[in-house]
């Protein structure tokens, strides 16, 4: 049979179960010929459809199964994949006499069916003595963990007159310490091509919350003034509200908005006035509200501000740790799944000839379940 006959039995089917004709989504799927992504639930038949694909490239595309990249995110899955394509191809060949699927089928063990892990290893290795580290590297996040554990602690001891640890220290033990805010955190966000900038982040999120807060003060003063007008109409009232708001303003008005603290301090009985007995239809009712929910962020931002030196000191601990157990993990060779795949696409990103390589070297990359 032609290869139009192969064409139509891998998109319409022969009418057996094991064989059913695809839909429209699904035969533009396995025919597309530009970049995409298929969106599909659990039991749609995914796999069913990725197996035709890779079909219908080799037997009406005529592409060899080393030109095909396949990716999977799991072994097992891998195996599946690897299964139900070659099944496939096989009944393509034995039906149709199919010279490319024969060929596929005698050429199978060249095929390019992996874990999207495994993948980045293999580029990693191309280039890893670049990045101080040899390719003969284990893969083992349980190790790699073990490593910056046996570390931390001895860490914390070292630098135990850092002010910022001494402080953290009257919370939690050493121990906990070493584990939730060194091991944990950079085993888990860094890697050996991305390290974090603690500082870079510290001094980022400081502008953000001195112009949060700066806005804040703006809204909170407003709601003051506000508040001023309405005492001014009613504060010979007698009500046991206005009584408590005088007083409350007259501190505020000495607050001292370029100090945070101090601000937060003269506020409190400004954004704290009882409303007992007060209707929500009042209007002060509203602000006073508003000004307890701004004074929740202002002593938030407030705490942020004046920490900074502390913050500051603990970022800079937070990178020697990082830098030290980065070289340790050269020294050791022991890698993180995620160090490695950050290290594939940086590899990919800046390496021209690698790059250039993998571009020639496939015609066309599937990906299961793209995360």
């Amino acid at each position: 049979m032609n290869s139009m006959s192969v064409e139509k039995w891998l998109l319409e089917g022969d009418g057996t179960q094991n064989n059913p004709p695809l839909n429209e989504e699904q035969r533009a799927a396995v025919t597309c010929e530009v970049n995409a992504v298929t969106a599909a639930g659990a039991g749609s038949g995914k796999t069913f459809v990725l197996a035709r694909r890779y079909a219908y490239l080799v037997c009406v595309k005529h592409y060899a199964v080393s030109e095909i990249l396949t990716l999977t995110f799991t072994r097992k899955a891998t195996a599946e994949m690897y299964q139900r394509i070659y099944k496939t191809l096989l009944t393509v060949a034995q039906l149709f006499g199919d010279p490319y699927a024969k060929k596929a089928v005698e050429e199978f063990h060249t095929s390019r069916i992996q874990t999207l892990d495994s993948y980045c290893s293999n580029i990693a290795k191309l280039a890893v003595n670049s990045y101080g580290v040899t390719p003969d590297f284990t893969l083992d996040d349980g190790g790699a963990y073990d490593l910056a554990s046996s570390m931390a602690l001895p860490f914390i001891l070292e630098n135990r007159n850092s002010v910022a640890l001494q402080l953290m220290a009257k919370k939690r033990n050493l121990e906990s310490l070493a584990t939730e805010l060194f091991c944990n955190i950079i085993t888990k966000y860094s890697t050996l091509v991305s390290p974090i900038a603690f500082s870079q982040d510290v001094e980022r999120q400081y502008k953000e919350c001195v112009a949060e807060y700066e806005k804040a003060v703006c809204d909170f003063c407003n709601g003051a003034f506000d508040l001023q007008e309405i005492y001014e109409q009613n504060k010979n009232s007698g009500k046991a509200f206005f009584n408590a708001l005088g007083p409350a303003l007259e501190t505020f008005k000495k607050a001292d908005s370029s100090n945070p603290i101090d601000f937060c301090v003269k506020s409190c009985s400004l954004a704290t006035v009882s409303l007992r007995g007060q209707r929500p239809s009042m209007p002060w009712h509203s602000i006073v509200t508003e000004l307890r929910e701004l004074f929740a962020s202002l002593v938030a931002l407030a705490n942020f501000i004046e920490r900074k030196p502390l913050l500051e000191e603990l970022a800079l601990l937070l990178e020697k740790f990082q830098s030290d157990y980065v070289k340790q993990k050269r020294v050791t060779g022991i890698l993180t799944f995620r160090d490695v795949a950050c290290l594939a696409q940086d590899i990919l990103k800046n390496n021209i000839q690698i790059r250039q390589s993998e571009k020639e070297s496939y015609k066309a990359v599937m990906i299961d379940e793209f995360q």
